[in-house]
């Protein structure tokens, strides 16, 4: 960034000011960010982040790389604001009256369709070793449904959070790698695949220790695989929320 000189060139933002107003100025910058951050969640999604440039981003949206930092004080701050403009998104879904346990699998159902939507972003939030607004507020709708079960050890609480946001955001990474292997898909009704993951045996067993509607077979579908994932958390919960 130094190097070009290109952080320090703020005289264009202050002819619009000048020229607009200060709100509307405002206003075209952050929809300039807009665009800027989804044509990177592109790129993300399409290349994964080792072949991510800010050239490459300049390149799509027909602007020199200097510009992008008239926006984006660096690599990292443009990254961080594509990570927090999905959970922004993804957090927009309302929680709903009604069972605790009911209620967090449509949760956890509901990140996982969106995050896989974006593999690019799964990545951020893998590398990311701040709390961003949208994990902040992930988190407290976590901790609204463990409150809906009895959970009010702020301790206990924020265990729990963590253990179900790791778990959600491992599997969909998981599943990311899958589909680039292993995952064979056939037809499903609805339109959606069928996607299945050959299992180690130390992996099976532990899942059928647990009772599941999986069959004990190397063949497991994936979505079956997941929902027996969060009933062993949502047991975990139970368990802990009768003291037990």
């Amino acid at each position: 960034m130094g190097s070009n000189g290109s952080t320090k060139r703020r005289a264009p933002s202050v002819v619009a000011m000048a020229g607009r107003g200060v709100p509307e100025a405002e206003s075209a910058r952050q929809s300039q960010r807009a665009v800027i951050i989804r044509a990177a969640l592109e790129i993300l999604d399409e290349a994964g982040l080792e072949d991510f440039s800010m050239r490459k981003l300049a390149t799509r949206l027909g602007m020199s790389a200097g510009n992008l930092y008239l926006y984006f004080e660096d690599r990292d701050g443009l990254l961080d604001a594509v990570r927090d403009a999905v959970l922004d998104a993804i957090n927009t879904e309302p929680i709903d009256d009604g069972d605790w346990q009911v209620v967090l699998k449509r949760v956890m159902h509901h990140y996982r369709d969106e995050l896989q939507a974006h593999p690019g972003a799964m990545v951020l939030l893998q590398r990311t070793s701040s709390i961003s607004p949208g994990m902040w507020q992930l988190g407290q709708i976590l901790t609204e449904i463990l409150g809906r079960a009895g959970i009010s050890n702020p301790t206990i609480v924020t265990l729990y959070s963590r253990v179900l946001l790791w778990t959600l955001a491992g599997f969909v990474a998981q599943e990311e790698i899958l589909a680039n292997r292993s995952v064979q898909r056939d037809g499903r009704p609805g339109g959606r695949g069928r996607r299945t993951v050959v299992l180690s045996a130390a992996t099976l067993d532990l899942i059928m220790r647990q009772p599941s509607s999986l069959q004990q077979s190397s063949d497991i579908d994936v979505d079956e695989l997941f929902e027996a994932t969060i009933d062993v958390a949502i047991r975990g919960i139970a368990s802990v929320a009768r003291g037990g």
